[in-house]
């Protein structure tokens, strides 16, 4: 029988007994750490809901619409998701269609990602206006 106990990134595996014979161990003669490497499991989109509030001012009229810094003032994907779509076009080349493949391989096939960058929301997400490595803003 193999007991795994797990504390914080390491794990301690042991044996009670010989899987050859059945003959019980008294302790260990000594110890071969193996070290792997692990991706986690692709997580699915978090998805936030902003209700902006609208506000009018009795003084003057002037209409205002609450900010939020991270919701984006046009369009519905997140820094992260522009981030990685602009990457995905720009660093590794992959033509629109296949934006969208890899958000649903990495997001599952109900991903509003993969589903938006495959009708072509993408070209959006990656245009020059939204992503410019290279753009210097003045704010």
């Amino acid at each position: 029988m193999v007991r795994r106990s797990r504390s914080g990134s390491r794990n301690r595996v042991t044996c009670d007994c010989c899987p050859e014979c059945g003959g019980a161990f008294d302790e260990s003669a000594g110890v071969s750490p193996r070290l792997v490497e692990e991706l986690p499991d692709p997580q699915p989109p978090e998805v936030t809901q902003y209700n902006r509030h609208h506000y009018e001012c009795h003084s003057c009229g002037a209409e205002t619409v609450a900010s939020h810094p991270d919701c984006p003032d046009e369009g519905q994907f997140g820094v992260n998701v522009i981030a990685q779509a602009a990457l995905s076009r720009y660093d590794h080349r992959l033509p629109y269609r296949k934006i969208g493949d890899r958000f649903e391989q990495l997001h599952g096939p109900t991903s509003i990602y993969s589903q938006s960058i495959t009708l072509g929301l993408s070209e959006s997400v990656c245009s020059e206006e939204v992503w410019n490595p290279h753009k210097q803003t003045t704010r």
